[in-house]
């Protein structure tokens, strides 16, 4: 994949009777999706809903001459993509205090316009073109990569195979000799059962031979860690003597049959399945799985022996195992993690639901 930047279109619009509603609407969706039950989607779907109503608005208004300004900064931390002047964003900063300084000013001079500010990020776009005002339609749209040449499955391989030969097939090049160090892995969609033992194949080599790896993610989000893989010296088996050992799942409520057998989880979901870019959640689970991770093997003085109960949110497990992997380079031998993945669900109590065990992650230093 062909590295690109981005850039935020911030659009002005006078701030009319349903403009008002359609803002007022998004403030709602975002605020009850941030604090539906584990697993209701309702109102995230609503919320990209409006939102793309409102980002459809703002790209019509900016081709008819409304004021905008273009800037090579995005908006940092959670929050609503629009700033009303009399509205508080009800999940996370306001817009202004996520753009660069000069942006922000020229968004507070709308707002005491009385005006609606729209944050449109825009793919593709060229960088290097610092902050500007323009009058024209907002830049970036058409200027996107050329496509890709298409992957083609190996004859008869389909469905599930197909998902994986394909995501083998993204990392092998990411790794391989002629990699480039800007080709992208894309987990979006991938079975965590895939993921996990795909990454674990090819995180096995030593650290003076590490290659780190951009992750991407289907809804056109990056993360900012990338994965490191060829790094690691695989232990034989698993430790024989370890201070602690923990049955957990990966995030909380996300399969009550595992609740038998689990000693807690490892992250709490309500924290984690939030209607936000892949990309964040990939790092949410990255910064506290590498804080958790020090804090159970107190950086690295005393070894722990991790069974993991996963779950599907691929974001999650590729955040996790990218912990777990620079956990392992700074205290080699601290952790083992023994992934554990559910066969086909059966009808029935937990005791039917069956468990098998993964390749477990562990590094040479196990004692």
């Amino acid at each position: 994949m062909t590295a690109t930047n981005c850039t935020t279109t911030l659009v002005s619009l006078p701030a009319d009777g349903p403009l008002r509603t359609l803002v007022g609407d998004i403030a709602t969706a975002a605020l009850r999706s941030a604090t539906a039950e584990p697993g209701d989607r309702t109102d995230v779907v609503r919320y990209e809903r409006l939102c793309s109503q409102l980002e459809s608005h703002a790209w019509r208004a900016a081709a008819g001459g409304a004021p905008c300004v273009v800037s090579d900064d995005t908006p940092d931390g959670p929050g609503l993509p629009v700033a009303v002047h009399d509205m508080a964003d009800p999940i996370g900063s306001a817009l202004t205090d996520r753009v660069s300084h000069h942006a922000a000013r020229v968004v507070r001079r709308w707002l005491d316009e009385q005006n609606v500010v729209v944050a449109l990020t825009v793919p593709f776009a060229p960088g290097g073109s610092g902050f500007h005002s323009t009058d024209r339609h907002p830049p970036g749209r058409e200027s996107a990569p050329d496509v890709a040449a298409p992957w083609r499955a190996p004859d008869g391989v389909e469905g599930r195979r197909a998902v994986e030969a394909r995501f083998r097939a993204q990392v092998a090049a990411a790794v391989g000799p002629h990699a480039t160090g800007q080709q992208s892995v894309s987990p979006s969609g991938v079975h965590n059962r895939v993921l996990t033992e795909v990454l674990r194949q090819y995180v096995a080599g030593h650290p003076d031979r590490r290659v780190d790896v951009p992750i991407a993610y289907r809804d056109g989000s990056a993360a900012a860690d990338p994965f490191p893989l060829r790094c690691l010296r695989p232990a034989d088996g698993l430790p024989s003597r370890v201070d602690v050992t923990l049955h957990l799942a990966l995030l909380s409520i996300r399969h009550t049959e595992m609740d038998a057998r689990i000693d807690g989880a490892w992250l709490r979901n309500a924290e984690v399945s939030r209607p936000r870019p892949a990309a964040q959640t990939d790092e949410f689970v990255y910064a506290a799985s590498l804080e958790q991770l020090a804090a159970l093997t107190d950086h690295g003085r005393r070894t722990a022996l991790l069974h993991l109960y996963q779950t599907g949110l691929d974001c999650a497990v590729v955040g996790f195992y990218r912990a777990v992997t620079v956990h392992l380079l700074r205290h080699p031998g601290s952790v083992a993690v023994v992934p554990m993945f559910a066969a086909t669900s059966q009808s029935g109590g937990p005791d039917e639901t069956v468990f098998y065990e993964g390749e477990p992650w562990a590094a040479e230093g196990l004692r």
